[in-house]
Formats: structure tokens, C-alpha cells, sequence
């Protein structure tokens, strides 16, 4: 031991602290385990937590996610995020964890070891831009057409109907201005209420 080592508050490294922080799934296994209530199946994490603070990296080599079928498990939660994020039809392989990004409370548990619950996962780029498609499709008042070009004299004209408004080209000159009070003006309605995620009850595992 060093005799001028002074032993304070800088003395103890924690990177990243007791509570909510960024976490990524690096690596996932099933697994199992023996515990005091028997063999208990299990998916094995290797997780990287980052202080959302300072950046700083922490990781958990073998985290134990324990699988129950309860609805107010930590497992639980984490499924319900899984279909609301990432897929409504499930996973069935620990490989489809993998790389799975988001907030998640850190914790030390009653046995003293690290633990995580609260899982909040972030939605991938493409899964998003899916949903938003998705979205404008279902809250569309009226299906997108092209519009006829009233300038090209070998386009043939008909009748061009909207939900609220309807234009005969027998009524106008013609090559009509589509820029005047019978103007083809379709209107969109996208301002419908994106559900949020339900809250979902749940305790702790009790393993």
C-alpha cells in the first residue's frame, strides 16, 4: 500500500450510478439455471449502461433476464415493450434481442446484485418510418390520385370527384384554370391521435 494514497470520495470509481441510464443489448443466450425454486430458464445479457449524463460506459458481462409467464414480472414488461417497439408477433431466439437500444432503471436488488427494470426500448429508424406511414395511410380522408394536367389538350377529361367537392369539366372552358373557386383542392385529415404505449403494471421477479 502506498503510504501517500488518500483515500476520499475520488477514491471510488462508479461510472455510471444507481438509476435511469442508455443501455444496448451486445450479446443474448437462453439459458438456465438452478435456483432455490428449481431450474429456472433465463436469457443471458451482455449489456453496455451509459450515464446519460456523462457518457461513461458500464458493462454487465452476464446478466440473467429470468422468463415468467406472471403479468406483473420485469420479463413481462420487457415482452409487452418488445411487441410495442420491435414486433407484435413476438421472439422466439435470443438472437432477436440483440441490439436493442433505450432506457432502463438501474438497480440493486434485494441480494445485492446489479439489476434492471423499467425497460424502455427505443423504436429502430425503420420500424418508425413504417408506423408513420402506417398512420397517415389509416388517417387519410381521401386516397392520393394524380391530377389530371388541364393544360395538355390530349389528356382526356372526366369527372373529378372529392369527398366534399365535385368538379364537371362540361361546365367549364376548355382548358379550365385550376387555380380559381372550383380549384381540385383535396384535403387530408392527419391530425388523428397516435395511441402511447399503455401503461403496464408489473413488480419485480421473485427469484
Amino acid at each position: 500500500m502506498h503510504n501517500n494514497k488518500k483515500f476520499n470520495n475520488n477514491f471510488i470509481k462508479n461510472p455510471v450510478p444507481y438509476g435511469t441510464v442508455y443501455f444496448k443489448i451486445n450479446q443474448a443466450v437462453s439459458n438456465t439455471i438452478d435456483t432455490s425454486n428449481g431450474v429456472a430458464d433465463v436469457f443471458n445479457l451482455h449489456i453496455t449502461l451509459t450515464n446519460i449524463q456523462t457518457g461513461e460506459t458500464k458493462v454487465l458481462k452476464s446478466y440473467n433476464l429470468f422468463v415468467s409467464d406472471q403479468s406483473h414480472s420485469v420479463f413481462a414488461q420487457f415482452l409487452y415493450e418488445f411487441l410495442e417497439k420491435i414486433n407484435d408477433d413476438g421472439f422466439s431466439s435470443a438472437s432477436e434481442l440483440i441490439g436493442i437500444t433505450g432506457e432502463v432503471n438501474y438497480f440493486q436488488n434485494k441480494h445485492g446484485y446489479d439489476d434492471l427494470n423499467n425497460w424502455n426500448f427505443n423504436i429502430p429508424s425503420a420500424t418508425a418510418q413504417k408506423q408513420l406511414l402506417q398512420h397517415i395511410a389509416n388517417n387519410t380522408s381521401l386516397p392520393m390520385k394524380k391530377p389530371k394536367n388541364p393544360y395538355n389538350p390530349f389528356e382526356q377529361q372526366s369527372q373529378l370527384q372529392t369527398n366534399s367537392v365535385q368538379y364537371d369539366a362540361s361546365d367549364q372552358d376548355e382548358f379550365p384554370n385550376y387555380m380559381g373557386s372550383n380549384a381540385y383542392n383535396p384535403t387530408f385529415d392527419t391530425d388523428a391521435n397516435i395511441p402511447e404505449n399503455p401503461y403496464i403494471p408489473y413488480e419485480d421477479d421473485l427469484y
